[in-house]
């Protein structure tokens, strides 16, 4: 739905339903395609975001959209079943940024030379919100990753996106990858038959 909605005012009125001894929430979402109703719960239910107080890493927001990018293709599909390869693993090492995604069977790997943090997780959701950081003229055009135990915040200008890490480890992605240095081949061959 928010994907179909054209970038244009929209009207969110929060409405409620009383059915038996419940109380249903919706939202009634009005634009001038059309109008749509989606479930919502009581804000009261959510649990509250405490602040995280670590010290920030910041990433350029080009180099963390293109981390995402490049690499989401390797995503488990079933966040149910594999939360853990679900998501776009962020694995700072010495002065390096690793973007890392697997579904088990493909592993793409990503690296960004002269970056400092820990390792974090980032979710496909945040393209678009780079997408309007890097639009923005005005705004400065860096993520800053903040984490805390199992929660990430990544932040911009305009938004702050929680994420909560799972509880799974990520698996150990170094080991199936052999260093440059172990490679010690070299192919040369014809354009199309490599096509072929």
């Amino acid at each position: 739905l928010l994907q179909a909605i054209p970038s244009q005012p929209i009207t969110i009125e929060v409405k409620e339903h009383k059915q038996a001894a419940m109380v249903i929430y919706y939202a009634k979402i009005t634009h001038s395609c059309g109008t749509s109703e989606l479930p919502v719960q009581n804000a009261d239910e959510y649990p509250s975001l405490h602040p995280i107080t670590s010290e920030g890493h910041t990433v350029p927001a080009e180099v963390l959209k293109k981390s995402i990018q490049t690499c989401r293709f390797s995503l488990y599909a079933d966040a149910e079943a594999k939360p853990n390869l679900a998501s776009v693993c962020l694995d700072f090492k010495g002065n390096s940024l690793v973007a890392v995604a697997s579904d088990g069977n493909t592993l793409a790997r990503l690296e960004h030379k002269d970056m400092v943090g820990e390792k974090a997780k980032a979710m496909s959701l945040m393209v678009p919100l780079l997408d309007d950081v890097l639009k923005d003229k005005e705004a400065m055009d860096v993520v800053v990753i903040r984490k805390n135990s199992n929660i990430i915040c990544m932040q911009t200008d305009s938004a702050s996106i929680y994420y909560c890490q799972t509880t799974y480890p990520y698996p150990r992605y170094d080991s199936v990858i052999p260093p440059v240095k172990d490679v010690r081949f070299e192919a040369v061959m014809n354009r199309q038959d490599l096509i072929s």
